[in-house]
């Protein structure tokens, strides 16, 4: 356990107000990581759920699946909360910029209609996975990032010329700002 008063670095931080938890009482303290648990262990697996209710694999699952998954997503949340990983980001590769974070951003949203058009045509609800939730597109087993290379492999040519397109709409229009702002 790290002792507060020696680890000056941490502050609670919202807006631009920030207090150092070793100035809180230890009630408020207390009254704070509850508030943080119950939102971890509740509100934020029933976004997990939700989200699994939507996907392909989700929407098939029957009550007690459902609750199982709960009980999982809340068992990794625990674990974090206990290990003192919560709120650590992780490296997930490489970050992409510039064109080629447009042509991700068209490639999912050229998915999410695809998707809906799906949807909307079979009468089943199935959305683009997040997360570690799959989709089986002509039989194989999907990620999101399976489905995402597929779609820039597969439109390319479309996918590029509209990033194009945005990158060059986006790059006239950054110096608007300095035209109305000027003195």
């Amino acid at each position: 356990m790290v002792d507060i008063a020696q680890d000056s670095d941490k502050v609670f931080k919202w807006g631009d107000v920030t207090t150092s938890p070793k100035d809180v009482p230890l009630q408020s303290l207390f009254a704070l990581a509850q508030r943080g648990y119950s939102h971890v262990l509740g509100n934020e697996v029933a976004a997990q759920v939700a989200a699994y209710k939507k996907s392909e694999e989700g929407a098939k699952a029957s009550e007690t699946e459902i609750e199982a998954y709960a009980k999982e997503k809340r068992d990794e949340k625990l674990a974090k909360i206990l290990d003192g990983t919560l709120g650590v980001r992780t490296a997930a590769g490489p970050r992409v910029s510039g064109i080629e974070a447009i042509m991700r951003s068209i490639a999912v949203e050229f998915l999410k209609a695809r998707f809906k058009k799906y949807s909307d045509k079979t009468g089943t609800k199935v959305a683009v996975p997040t997360g570690e939730n799959t989709v089986t597109v002509a039989g194989k087993t999907m990620t999101r990032e399976d489905l995402i290379a597929a779609e820039l492999r597969a439109n390319d040519k479309a996918i590029r010329e509209e990033a194009t397109r945005r990158q060059e709409v986006q790059s006239e229009g950054a110096d608007v700002g300095d035209e109305l702002f000027s003195e």
